[in-house]
C-alpha cells in the first residue's frame, strides 16, 4: 500500500466516525419527563357548581369524579391574571403526570343558585396550564349554565 492510499482510507475512516459520532449524540427533544397541570376556573361571590377533570386520584385509581363545591364549602382563591386586571376569585386544581399521552381534560358545570355578575358583559375564563406558567388552553364564557369543557393533548415543547 502506499502512502496516498493509506492517506484516503484514513480520511475516509475519520469522516465515517464523525458522521457516526455526530448522528448517534443527537437526541430528540422529549421535554420534562413529569408534567404539571393546572387547571383555574374563575368563579363569581356566590357559586354552586360541578367540576369533573384529570386529578391525581384519577391517576392513580383511572375513576373520573366530579367535585361539587359552593361558595360555602369553598373558600376561593385570589388572583390577578394580568397587569391590568383586578384580583378575582378562582378555583384551582393541578395535578401531576408522567405520560404525555394522557390529555388534559376538565368540565364544569354551574348550577342555578350561581350568581353572575352581569353588568358591563362580564366574562369570566376557564384555563389549563402546564408546569406553572404555559397556558396550553383557554375560554371566555358569559354567564350561562351550560357545561363548560376544555381537552387536548399536552404540547410537544411550551
Amino acid at each position: 500500500m502506499t502512502k496516498k492510499s493509506i492517506f484516503n482510507i484514513f480520511k475516509v475512516s475519520t469522516f465515517v466516525f464523525l458522521l457516526f459520532t455526530l448522528s448517534s449524540s443527537c437526541e430528540k427533544n422529549e421535554g420534562s419527563f413529569i408534567y404539571k397541570v393546572w387547571y383555574l376556573l374563575e368563579v363569581p361571590a356566590k357559586f354552586d357548581a360541578n367540576i369533573t377533570y384529570y386529578s391525581d386520584k384519577y391517576a392513580a385509581t383511572g375513576k373520573l369524579e366530579t367535585i361539587h363545591i359552593t361558595d360555602t364549602t369553598y373558600s376561593p382563591f385570589q388572583a390577578t391574571l394580568s397587569e391590568n386586571s383586578g384580583k378575582i376569585n378562582v378555583w384551582v386544581a393541578s395535578h401531576l403526570q408522567s405520560d404525555r399521552k394522557l390529555p388534559y381534560y376538565i368540565e364544569a358545570q354551574f348550577n342555578d343558585s350561581t350568581k353572575f355578575v352581569t353588568a358591563g358583559n362580564k366574562k369570566y375564563v376557564l384555563m389549563v396550564f402546564a408546569n406553572d406558567t404555559s397556558l396550553i388552553d383557554s375560554v371566555q364564557f358569559t354567564p350561562t349554565f351550560n357545561k363548560l369543557t376544555l381537552t387536548g393533548n399536552i404540547p410537544l415543547e411550551f
